[in-house]
């Protein structure tokens, strides 16, 4: 298919998963979760228990075709390996749930040691991949390979602007967990293309039901013509009855925390920062 848009031409694939746009190709992958022998063969290589779901062969890609072929790909696996091995947050609760059984008791805060993060908290922000396909060599886990700081702001009135329609969108989940029913714990990818730009939002959500709320959502922006993009990276935490509080409180404010979308407004910002990266 193909766009008579003055602003941008563009080819979308006949499936639907892929555009290329000004010298950019974008896709993604949106399918079931891990087989049980490949997610079997990924706990043993990471060597933390898997997430109960994991979508390993989904991801969002944004390659600059015209610039040498460089990469920025969000997918489960690098995000699953800057899991901590030990956990930030301690809790007692019954065996069954290191070993992902079911258990109906309490979360209580205490000195118990499991041997991974249970939470799957990670700040990892996607990565870089060069022309051949090598990934790129990371400072953190938190900063996409080859940033250097930056002071340029995100361009709010041109995301918000009617004047760019949307040309190409999707959300794609890349794993999520229950915590056995006392939370949520989810990382997914948000992004939307127009003649003028590409946006993406990947977002780790983090929700233990009457303790805490956290975050970690990794922004990356290009404005076609651009020789660089911009990133932003944003940590959010707090308790579960600030959030409540911060959200008028009552019943309708706890059951807010159950949309991540509406839980980040009452999320203050503990850090953030902002990066440049060239292509």
């Amino acid at each position: 298919m193909q766009s008579n848009n003055e602003k941008a031409t563009y080819d979308l694939s006949d499936d639907g998963h892929s555009i290329s746009i000004k010298g950019w190709q974008i896709s993604f992958k949106k399918t079931h979760i891990l087989e049980s022998q490949t997610m079997d063969m990924l706990e043993s290589s990471i060597g933390i228990t898997m997430p109960e779901m994991v979508f390993g062969h989904n991801f969002v890609s944004f390659k600059h075709v015209e610039g040498g072929g460089k990469e920025l790909r969000f997918s489960a696996e690098p995000a699953l390996k800057a899991v901590a091995k030990e956990p930030w947050l301690q809790v007692s609760i019954a065996d069954e749930w290191t070993s992902k059984a079911k258990s109906s008791q309490s979360v209580e805060f205490s000195k118990d040691v499991h041997n991974f993060d249970w939470t799957y908290w990670n700040t990892c922000a996607g990565c870089m991949y060069d022309g051949d396909g090598s990934r790129e060599q990371q400072q953190s886990v938190s900063r996409l390979a080859g940033s250097s700081e930056s002071e340029d702001k995100l361009d709010v009135a041109l995301l918000t602007s009617p004047a760019h329609p949307i040309v190409f969108y999707n959300e794609v989940p890349l794993f999520h967990d229950e915590l056995h029913d006392h939370g949520d714990a989810r990382l997914d990818v948000k992004f939307r293309v127009t003649p003028a730009y590409w946006y993406a939002l990947q977002r780790f959500f983090l929700r233990v039901d009457g303790q805490i709320l956290r975050s970690f959502e990794s922004r990356v922006f290009h404005r076609f013509g651009d020789s660089s993009l911009l990133h932003i990276t944003e940590e959010k935490q707090c308790t579960t009855q600030e959030a409540i509080k911060a959200l008028g409180g009552g019943d309708t404010a706890a059951e807010s925390l159950l949309n991540p979308d509406l839980a980040i407004r009452s999320m203050p910002t503990c850090s953030s920062s902002t990066w440049k990266v060239l292509m």
